[in-house]
């Protein structure tokens, strides 16, 4: 099957022209990246899932199809059903996409979380979400268990390690049967993945998609890759599929168009390692966050590498160009077309303004029209190729009973685009000694490991509003007062 929207290369101006959207009134993302493609070359490779000792285990479509209708029967079973939201804690595996996949087919919303989010940021999102079911690897398992007693509406939780009652087993729920089972018939603008946003003003929302969500990632896919797809094509990511750059600009379009997709999960990211695992795997088109980019190019490249595109995003990786910065906005007639907070309309109400949707992002535009990402216009932080909301942490840091105020700011770092740097003021008599190392290690635990601080500096007093709102953006050019 041919899905490119564009059917051959040309110039910008002539392909903007040409393009329409068709977006049809009934779509499923689990049809069209999984069970399309059952039926018509089910024995073609959709995964090629590679394990921590180099083992290699390929996943054919109709394989995905089977276990992802076993899952969706089992859920069913268990009082799953359309619009509940059913959580997925997993690193990349095909059992994160077997998860996705019958989440869709009930009509449900599956919800990525982070595998290294720590107890409180787990607690909110899945207590502010209602998710009903759970599902994560014996290496989170416990997080999970310890959290249950306060959420009551998580009667489930599946392993996809070993599992005892009342943990359910995620390989025993593959073996379900699954005669006579019909995907519910979804519209395109019904809900299908909530992701959480990094909680830069307040606490992190969960921003509600529908399935033609897919679509919208659809022509920067081709574009960014060089034409994607072309004859041969394999894809991998370093991102975590719990992200959405990981999980729409590449796990994702890579099933939609019918490309071999790499699952493997690095513990820590190796330059070197990543370079090998795409010669070995013949890895052409690939999405990689800018730090790790940069950490690549100093990193000796195999002699048979056969990488052809690379795709990144989130930040600019040099200069922008002259010109006036400018926010970019959307012709949003109507706001839930385009996003929607969960369980806050006033959130979503406030980003489209006289039917304009304002996304936050920065740019410039070019003497040819061409418009450059130049930045967020919030406080989110960009570290390492994860995007970073300082409320989270900063909520962890004043849980400390000898910090009174917090404010997390990023500060320019040559490898890691910005570092998180932490700014802390104490209550009278605090010992600073060997304070630092404890903050860090709650925040560690209270939110994820990708978020400690870098720096955690002592202030006697910070920046404020009139209204009592600390100015991060004082102490990110000026420091603490």
């Amino acid at each position: 099957m041919d899905r490119r929207l564009f059917k051959h290369p040309g110039a910008w101006a002539d392909l903007s022209q040409a393009f329409t959207w068709d977006v049809p009134d009934h779509l499923n993302i689990a049809t069209l990246c999984c069970d399309s493609w059952a039926a018509a070359a089910p024995d073609q490779v959709a995964v090629i899932h590679v394990a921590a000792d180099g083992t290699r285990t390929r996943w054919t479509y109709a394989a995905l199809k089977r276990a992802s209708d076993a899952m969706a029967v089992a859920l069913r079973a268990r009082g799953l059903g359309p619009g509940d939201r059913i959580a997925v804690m997993l690193p990349q595996h095909p059992a994160v996409l077997i998860t996705h996949f019958a989440a869709m087919k009930l009509g449900a919303v599956s919800l990525p979380l982070f595998t290294l989010f720590g107890t409180e940021a787990l607690r909110y999102r899945l207590a502010d979400s209602g998710a009903k079911m759970a599902i994560t690897d014996a290496a989170s398992l416990e997080k999970l268990v310890g959290l249950a007693p306060d959420l009551p509406d998580l009667p489930h939780i599946i392993s996809t390690g070993p599992a005892a009652a009342p943990i359910l087993a995620f390989d025993d729920m593959l073996n379900t049967a699954t005669d006579g089972f019909r995907p519910v018939a979804t519209r395109a603008d019904d809900p299908a993945v909530m992701i959480y946003t990094s909680g830069t003003t307040g606490d992190p929302k969960g921003v509600l998609h529908a399935h033609r969500f897919l679509i919208g990632h659809l022509p920067c896919m081709e574009l960014s890759q060089a034409w994607f797809p072309q004859a041969g094509d394999v894809g991998w990511t370093p991102a975590d599929w719990a992200w959405i750059g990981g999980l729409m600009d590449m796990a994702l379009p890579c099933l939609y168009y019918g490309v071999p997709l790499v699952s493997h999960r690095f513990a820590k990211f190796d330059p070197e390692a990543a370079l090998r695992l795409m010669a070995e795997e013949q890895v052409t088109n690939a999405f990689i966050p800018p730090t790790a980019l940069r950490l690549m190019r100093d990193a000796p490249v195999p002699a048979d590498l056969r990488l052809r595109a690379i795709g990144s995003g989130g930040e600019a990786l040099g200069p922008v160009g002259s010109g006036a910065v400018g926010e970019v906005c959307v012709q949003a007639p109507d706001p839930v077309m385009f996003l929607e907070y969960w369980n806050k309309p006033e959130a979503t109400a406030k980003k489209v303004v006289d039917g304009w949707l304002r996304t936050g992002d920065l740019a410039t535009q070019r003497s040819d029209g061409q418009v450059v990402f130049h930045a967020r216009d919030d406080d989110v932080i960009t570290s390492a190729g994860y995007r970073v909301g300082p409320v989270e942490i900063e909520q962890a840091l004043t849980r400390h009973p000898d910090v009174t105020l917090a404010a997390v700011v990023g500060e320019p770092d040559p490898v890691r685009t910005e570092i998180i740097v932490a700014h802390v003021v104490l209550r009278d008599g605090a010992d600073w000694s060997g304070l630092e190392e404890a903050l860090k290690a709650r925040v560690r635990a209270d939110v994820s490991a990708h978020v400690v601080p870098r720096k955690i500096l002592r202030a006697d007093s910070l920046p404020m509003t009139a209204t009592g709102k600390v100015m991060r953006r004082a102490l990110r050019t000026s420091g603490a007062t």
